[in-house]
C-alpha cells in the first residue's frame, strides 16, 4: 500500500490512536486498560492505562513497528475523546499521579503524549495530535490537528504556545456527513484569515478532511461521501485565488473523469 501510494505521489502518515479508541487492543489484552477490561465510560470507550508501565511498553512496542513499517516523517498520535473515568477511579493512577507531581487527570494524557512523542523524535518522526491535548501541557514541537469547532479558543492557545497546527474543523471538514450543495459551498468558503487572528493563521500549516467509515458500508457509499468535497479541499488548500464561479466550470471535465471511472460521487444541483 505505501509503495503503490508513493508510485503516485501520495504519502501515507499512519495514525493509531492513543490513549482513547483502543477497545480492540484492550479486547485482545485486558489488562491494558485501568480496569483490566473493555467497556464504556459517559460518552466514550474506556482508554489504555498510561500509569501502568507495561502499557507504556506496549505503546512504545506498536509504535516502534508502525515506525518501520512507514517511511513517512510524520506520525498521529491520536489522543482525542479521551474517558478518563477509569484513571481517576484507578488506585494505580492516583500513585502515579503523586509520584510524578500530577494535578489532574488532563496531566496524566499529557505524561502520555510526552513521553511518546520524545520516543519517536529520537526516529526522527513530526509527531501529530488532535487539539484535545491543548487542555494540558504541551511541547511546542507538537503539531495541532484542531477539530473540535465548539472550543472556539483552542487554536489561539495553540498558537500561544507555538505549536503548528492542521485545521480539520469538524463542522465542515468531515465529509462523513450529510452531503448536500449547502455542505459544499460552505467547505468552499472557508478561509481561516476571516476565521482567526493572524497569530493563529501564521502557524497553519494546511486543511485536512476527515471520512470516518464505521456507518459507511461500502466503496460506493464511500465514493459519495469523497468526491467531490475532495476537489473542493484542493481547490481551497492550494489556489491563491477563490472563485466559486471559476470552480464551476473547471469541475466540469472533472466530473467528466469521475463518470469515465463510473465513481459514484454526489452530484450537486450545478453540475447539471
Amino acid at each position: 500500500m505505501v509503495a503503490y501510494a508513493s508510485a503516485h505521489y501520495i504519502e501515507v502518515i499512519p495514525e493509531i490512536d492513543m490513549p482513547g479508541h483502543m477497545s480492540a487492543a484492550i479486547r485482545a489484552y485486558p489488562e491494558l486498560s485501568c480496569v483490566d477490561s473493555a467497556g464504556w465510560g459517559t460518552e466514550f470507550s474506556f482508554p489504555i492505562c498510561p500509569c501502568k508501565g507495561d502499557v507504556m511498553d506496549f505503546s512504545y512496542k506498536v509504535w516502534d513497528e508502525i515506525a518501520d513499517l512507514f517511511p513517512s516523517k510524520v506520525v498521529h498520535l491520536g489522543c482525542d475523546e479521551v474517558e478518563k473515568g477509569t484513571w481517576e477511579s484507578s488506585p494505580v493512577c492516583q500513585a502515579f499521579m503523586q509520584q510524578h507531581g500530577l494535578t489532574n487527570l488532563n496531566e496524566i494524557q499529557n505524561f502520555f503524549v510526552k513521553k511518546l512523542q520524545e520516543h519517536l523524535q529520537a526516529k526522527g518522526k513530526t509527531v501529530i495530535a488532535w487539539d484535545d491535548v491543548i487542555e494540558g501541557e504541551i511541547d511546542s514541537k507538537l503539531t495541532m490537528m484542531y477539530w473540535r469547532d465548539w472550543v472556539k479558543d483552542s487554536p489561539d492557545r495553540c498558537a500561544a504556545n507555538g505549536n503548528p497546527i492542521i485545521i480539520t474543523d469538524w463542522s465542515c471538514f468531515y465529509l462523513s456527513g450529510s452531503r448536500t450543495d449547502e455542505n459544499l459551498k460552505k467547505l468552499f468558503d472557508y478561509d481561516p484569515e476571516n476565521l482567526y487572528a493572524a497569530s493563529v493563521v501564521n502557524k497553519i500549516l494546511g486543511l485536512q478532511s476527515c471520512i470516518w467509515t464505521e456507518e459507511i458500508p461500502s466503496e460506493a457509499v464511500f465514493e459519495k461521501h469523497a468526491f467531490p468535497g475532495m476537489q473542493i479541499l484542493a481547490e481551497i488548500s492550494w489556489s491563491p485565488d477563490r472563485d466559486w464561479n471559476s470552480f464551476q466550470v473547471r469541475m466540469i471535465p472533472h466530473f467528466q473523469y469521475l463518470n469515465f471511472y463510473q465513481t459514484n460521487y454526489y452530484k450537486p444541483a450545478w453540475a447539471n
